[in-house]
């Protein structure tokens, strides 16, 4: 298909990209441009030096942490340490690198999450130490000259975005040599195993504000009976959206957000090295609370991004039945964004058959698939509707994802039956309220219990308080765009625009404690409603929510850690620590050289932290339930006879053929584990 050649015209045509005649600041000629977003090659050529930076942080960030371990030897644990071989030039880089880096939410970062990224980089695990750290190292980078200094007024703005800040003439004259020894660097690389992984013992790893390591298991056997089918299963390259992508990586960004691109980019590159390997495994290990998680770098399916998902594929395909063809259609639905009941995704897909068909013969020139939710996953589901219109085996994992989880789980823990319908936990007839509906349509939580002129975002955005949102936090995100709006109206910004441009004025204004009051005020009489209107449409939820935080520092104060045990034996234990911390001084150019570092060694103590105890909690409490659900549809999914798996916390991937099998054993896992709660007994767990 020709793209329009102006923004104009693609808006006019409905379409979101354009070919513009000339090229653009950067001297692309014959970019493809997004009208929101402008050139996609500037957009993809910043996301692959971020990529690059990252290998670059794995080659010279144990320089720092040896100086550290050094300081940390000493018997009287001096407080400087001659660091004077760090090269500045690849300190400046990274800063630069990191700097540039947006946010998930496609805006710039601030100084300050950049700071605690770099102090992340020195393995300090405190968020405040780690900031503080990150600063000293962005000041050493300004100081060398390698990184355009903020500048007085950039100094007092610790959130300012970061964006305003870039690498100097000197360190981007020296990029090509440092990427190049960065490239030649052996820089170890995560990656799947080649040859299936034994499976003797389960792998816990440890919660990171705890002194000890985590409790094991009652008995291995029914948490090996849930890890093994997901570490048995064999994986390959999915040669088409190999093909595909790295024709798209060529002429524009894999995703305008940069932070997905770049690990779509790592996804790529993984691939590309596998993609002669006619299966590969995945080894796996469980977090502290239980949670289930594979090993091997960017291309995986638990925490992959879109196009990571996308390049994997089952290595033991199957041609589709009848049955399987109709969860395909679903799950080709879902992809391209479509809710509603499972018949009515089917009657789309049927409908867009040619278009569908249209996307896997002719990807690159096809604007079908393109304007999907999950653009990626959306194509290689369009391949295997191919295939299964051909008669041929069929190897794409087809997932489902259960709706507002966090809810469910509040639901079973507290018996709340009306809740439980709302959420789909339960079928319509478990309460009074809801006559029963011959229907598989999901319900929408959000959007039903948006009353008094709430809206679904909103309700959607007050639902952070069962992961220990504040009032004042919510408030401040709700006032922002009310107090932008006071602030660029004001004399200072007026005057502050004069001297340094508007987009600096407004980063330096909105980083200050007043912006902040400003945003609070204004979003306060919104957030309460928000709450407000949460205590009445999840009422049994929030008292469980604030019983959970109780219970939490009643047992702090006490010197008690929690612990709690899921059905299927796994033992459980938070406890965040108090820390201590001593100053070292790390000197870059020689001992009492003109340039420190200066951060904080952190030292967990016995003491128990009773606000992080209180936080933390109700969510781990909840995400604990949630990775025993999933074990426990793993263990029944196992048992009869599914053996191709995908997982990524409430979302199971299964070959089509076993998706209906896949919903029953998921509504028998919720019996088994919330059944005898109040009376709950699970008729339906619906995903969508």
């Amino acid at each position: 298909m020709q793209l329009p050649a102006s923004r104009k015209e693609a808006r006019a045509a409905g379409l979101t990209k354009y070919r513009p005649v000339k090229p653009c600041k950067r001297g692309h000629v014959g970019a493809v441009f997004d009208i929101k977003r402008g050139c996609l090659k500037c957009h993809g050529v910043q996301a692959d030096k971020i990529h690059v930076a990252r290998k670059l942080a794995g080659a010279w960030h144990e320089t720092l942490t040896e100086g550290i371990k050094a300081a940390r030897a000493r018997p009287d644990f001096v407080k400087r340490v001659r660091v004077d071989y760090i090269e500045p030039t690849k300190l400046a880089l990274l800063v630069g690198h990191v700097l540039t880096k947006p946010r998930r939410d496609d805006k710039a970062p601030s100084v300050l999450t950049v700071s605690q990224e770099l102090g992340r980089l020195l393995e300090i695990p405190d968020a405040a130490e780690a900031q503080t750290a990150g600063a000293a190292v962005i000041g050493i980078a300004e100081s060398v000259g390698f990184a355009a200094p903020l500048g007085t007024l950039g100094r007092v703005a610790d959130r300012m975005p970061a964006s305003l800040v870039t690498l100097s003439d000197e360190a981007e004259a020296q990029r090509p040599a440092i990427e190049a020894d960065v490239a030649a660097a052996d820089i170890p690389e995560a990656m799947p195993s080649l040859t299936p992984p034994a499976l003797e013992h389960v792998e816990i790893s440890r919660n990171w504000d705890d002194i000890e390591a985590p409790p094991r298991p009652e008995s291995e056997a029914p948490i090996l009976a849930a890890v093994g089918p997901i570490q048995s299963t064999a994986w390959r390259v999915n040669q088409f959206m190999l093909d595909t992508l790295g024709e798209l990586a060529k002429v524009q960004s894999l995703d305008m957000d940069e932070n997905a691109h770049a690990a779509g980019i790592g996804a790529l590159e993984q691939s590309r090295k596998l993609a002669e390997a006619p299966r590969f495994w995945y080894p796996c290990r469980l977090d502290w609370r239980g949670r289930i998680y594979q090993t091997g770098g960017k291309l995986q399916y638990t925490s992959g991004c879109d196009a990571a998902r996308a390049l994997l594929e089952f290595a033991d395909g199957s041609p589709l039945t009848p049955d399987g063809f109709g969860w395909l259609s679903v799950y080709v639905a879902t992809c391209y964004g479509l809710k509603g009941s499972y018949k009515d995704r089917r009657t789309w897909a049927a409908a867009h058959t040619p278009d569908i068909l249209g996307a896997a013969a002719d990807p690159l020139g096809s604007t079908f698939w393109r304007a999907a939710k999950q653009p990626y996953r959306f194509l290689a589901a369009c391949e295997a509707w191919r295939h299964a219109a051909a008669g041929a085996p069929v190897h794409l994992p087809t997932a489902a994802d259960a709706t507002a989880s966090m809810l469910q789980h509040y639901s079973g823990l507290t018996g709340d039956t009306l809740l439980g319908v709302k959420v789909n936990l339960l079928a319509e007839g478990y309460h009074p309220e809801f006559a029963p509906e011959d229907t598989d349509a999901p319900r929408d939580f959000y959007a039903e219990a948006s009353t008094a002129g709430l809206t679904r975002d909103e309700m959607k955005a007050g639902a952070w308080i069962f992961y220990g949102q504040t009032a004042g936090t919510l408030a401040v995100k709700l006032g922002t765009a009310e107090a932008r709006r006071l602030m660029r109206s004001s004399d200072q910004f007026r005057t502050l625009a004069a001297q340094v441009g508007k987009r600096r004025a407004a980063a330096l204004l909105e980083a200050t404690d007043r912006f902040t009051r400003h945003a609070r005020e204004a979003g306060h009489d919104e957030a309460k409603r928000i709450r407000d209107a949460w205590a009445v449409a999840a009422p049994a939820a929030m008292d469980k929510y604030k019983r959970l935080r109780a219970h939490a520092r009643q047992e702090a104060r006490e010197g008690r850690p929690l612990e709690w045990r899921l059905p299927d034996g796994f033992r459980v234990r938070q406890a965040n620590r108090m820390k201590d911390s001593t100053e070292v001084t790390l000197w870059l150019g020689g001992h009492a050289g003109p340039w420190s570092l200066r951060h904080r060694v952190q030292t967990l103590t016995e003491a128990i932290d009773a606000r992080g105890q209180a936080d933390g909690y109700p969510p781990n409490f909840v995400h604990s339930h949630d990775a025993a659900l999933l074990r426990e549809m793993v263990r029944i999914g196992a048992a009869h006879g599914i053996a191709r798996w995908g997982v990524a916390h409430d979302s199971v991937a299964v070959h089509a053929n076993d998706g209906g099998a896949m919903r029953e054993y998921a509504a028998a896992a919720v019996r088994w584990l919330y059944g005898e709660k109040g009376g709950v007994a699970a008729s339906i767990y619906t995903f969508c």
